[in-house]
Order: C-alpha cells, then structure tokens, then sequence
C-alpha cells in the first residue's frame, strides 16, 4: 500500500510540473491546443486498455490506475512534443535574435556619443552665456560712465558734441588702429596730472571701448545662437535614436517572445 501512494505521489508531481509548464510557461495556439487533445484522447486509449487488461482488481483500482497512467503519459509526451515543435519553430529566428541585439549595441553607442556632444554643446553654450553677460554688463558700466561725464560739471552740450565727435573717429579706425589707440590713451592718462584731463581721456577711452565693443558686432549673440541650432540638431538627432531603439527592441521582443510560443506549422529548413 506504501509503494502504491508513493507511486501515486510521485506520478502526480510529474503531472503537476507537467501542467505548469504547459499552462503557465507556453503560450498555446488553437492547433497547438488540438495536437494536445488528440494526445490526451491517445493517453486515455492507452491508459483504458491497458487497465481492462489487468485481472480483476475492483473498478476502483482499475479506474486509479487508469486515470493515473492517461496523466504520466499525456504529461509526458505533450511536454516532449511542445519542446521539440517550440524548438523547431524557433531555430530559424536565432540569427534574426543575434542580428537585432548587434543592432541595439549600435544605437546604444551612437546613443552614448550623441549624449556627450549635447554635454559639449551645453557646456560651450553656457560659457557663451557668461561671456555675453559680462560684455553686456561692461556695456552697461561704459555707456554709464560716459552719461555722467556728459551730464556733469556743465557745458552739457559741448561734451555730447565730444562723444559724437570721438564716436565718428572711432568708427573710421581699423581694429589695430583703434587697439593702438587705447593703448596712447592709457599711457597718457597715466603721465597726466592734471584730474580733469585725465577725467576727459577716461570718458574718451570708454568711448573707444564701446566702439570696439560695436567692432566685435553680435559675437556672442551669434556664437550663442549657432549653438543652440546645433544642441537642436543634436536632441533631434536623439530622438531619432531612441525611436530605432523602440523599434528594435520591440522586434527584439516578439522575437523573444516566440521563443515560448507554439504556433503554426514547423518552417522549412530549405
């Protein structure tokens, strides 16, 4: 009696892992589910059969032992045949698995070097910010300091005539001249003792510094603007990748998937 519920015991284990296999780890197809069928009519036939052919041992028993041997058997050979038709079926996307995990490789380092030329850019970007900040703001201290000259210790008029004046001379020098000249300016400013001409050559060299300033024209406006179509382009650029990576990685996935699937009929190998 020990040996028969031992027995028992050890053919409903199998079944058991028989079935969660089948249920819970394949996904069954309507022909998957009829080859199924037609193996439990067949374990059931044999189970029957060979039943009826032991003596006489009670209806009970030989129902036992029919029911158990139709289990052992249709648990055995379904899992052997999903295996191997699973196997069959999926043998010929291998390569197609291999090639789309090279291809995700690929996008995810073209992913990695366009994230670093969007770090550079957003560096360069953010310098160009600051170097336009402080030339705005030394703009801002210039024309400042030449509005006091011009509105302080009288003669208003005439010294706005002296900045239209420096302004225009300005404007006819080339760079070098008009680096030239404020370096002159600076020295005669230094050898000056007289504080209210060296008030007038600071004003004067201020009105220089704001013509270079004009000189260098819409540099880093420029340069900041050149930048961010180019941190455009590259963000572009991203999302373009990342779409490919949704792509493949989706194909990736069915293709996976597949691997736990029966369905159809076993391809052609040809």
């Amino acid at each position: 009696m020990t040996g028969i519920l031992l027995g028992a015991a050890i053919i409903g284990f199998i079944v058991y892992l028989a079935l969660d296999h089948i249920l819970s780890r394949l996904q069954l197809t309507p022909k998957a589910r009829a080859v199924l069928l037609v193996e439990a009519l067949g374990a059931l036939l044999v189970g029957a059969f060979l039943s009826l052919s032991l003596p006489d041992i009670g209806w009970v028993l030989r129902l036992s032992f029919g029911l158990g041997l139709a289990l052992f058997s249709f648990s055995v050979v379904s899992v052997a045949t999903l295996e191997i038709w699973k196997r069959w079926l999926t043998a010929p996307s291998d390569p197609q698995v291999a090639e789309l995990d090279e291809r995700l490789e690929e996008l995810y380092r073209r992913l990695e070097v366009v994230d670093a030329k969007i770090e550079g850019v957003e560096r360069e970007l953010k310098a160009a910010a600051r170097g336009r900040d402080k030339v705005l703001f030394r703009k801002r201290q210039l024309q400042n300091e030449i509005q006091r000259w011009q509105r302080g210790g009288g003669g208003e008029r005439i010294r706005s005539l002296l900045i239209e004046d420096w302004s225009r001379e300005y404007e006819e020098m080339s760079l070098s001249e008009l680096r030239s000249r404020r370096s002159q300016l600076s020295d005669e400013r230094e050898r000056t003792e007289d504080s209210e001409r060296a008030e007038t050559l600071r004003v004067k060299q201020a009105v220089l510094e704001l013509a270079l300033i004009r000189r260098a024209g819409q540099g880093p406006t420029e340069e900041m603007a050149t930048l961010r179509q180019k941190l455009q382009d590259h963000r572009a650029q991203k999302a373009a990748i990342y779409d490919q990576i949704k792509a493949v990685e989706a194909d990736l996935k069915r293709d996976v998937t597949s691997i736990d699937q029966v369905s159809g009929d076993p391809p052609s190998h040809a």
